[in-house]
């Protein structure tokens, strides 16, 4: 009986851990999900900002074009 009191106390405790890694992960696993998220939204607006740059460079250059001729 003393075996089995001591592998039952073993068991709750490895099953509270196993809980409670679980638990850690999925809360890992939603903070990543936020950051990934955050990182394509950051990624897209670097996207548009690089097309208004560009953008503006080809006016630039096509005005000082025009300035020559």
């Amino acid at each position: 009986l003393g075996d089995l009191s001591v592998t039952m106390k073993s068991l709750m405790q490895a099953m509270e851990a196993l809980s409670d890694t679980k638990n850690k992960c999925m809360e890992h696993a939603a903070d990543y999900e936020i950051v990934v998220k955050a990182r394509e939204e950051e990624l897209k607006a670097l996207a548009v900002a690089k097309k208004i740059i560009q953008a503006n460079i080809m006016c630039v250059w096509y005005n000082r074009q025009k300035k020559d001729f």
